[in-house]
């Protein structure tokens, strides 16, 4: 079973009221100018035990699209704070959680031609994968 950590990041980020929360690329998210997208990032930070578990330093992007600037901005920076230590433990056990903690701090993307105004950051969960 592959981890759930972008569903378990996605419950949290609606937990605090945001959304909606998309699990797609950005490109796909258009005709969503208020909404934030999660995205896998690759992983180099993983190390295999002797019993065959990994611990997986399992990074995400949260992007986050709005038509104000400001609040853009706002809502990455209050995000990036929120999901800073946040639990992140899998709905369905999928791994075993460690810790959450911000891997890059909030900074602008260049929007598309007429887009929305976008604001990313990335948080590293350090997870455990059981061998299976």
């Amino acid at each position: 079973m592959a981890p759930d950590v972008m569903e378990a990041a996605k419950a949290a980020i609606e937990a605090l009221g945001y959304g909606p929360v998309l699990l797609t690329r950005l490109a796909a998210s258009r005709g969503h100018d208020d909404a934030v997208v999660l995205r896998p990032m690759p992983t180099a930070d993983a190390v295999r035990h002797m019993d065959g578990t990994r611990r997986v330093g399992y990074v995400l992007q949260v992007i986050v699209k709005d038509t104000s600037e400001a609040k853009a901005m706002g809502d990455a920076y209050d995000l990036a704070g929120a999901l800073d230590g946040a639990d992140l433990s899998s709905p369905t056990g999928s791994y075993g959680f460690t810790s959450a903690a911000l891997y890059t701090e909030p900074q602008e993307i260049t929007p598309p031609e007429g887009g929305p105004y976008l604001w990313e950051f990335r948080i590293k969960a350090t997870i455990t994968i059981e061998k299976g």
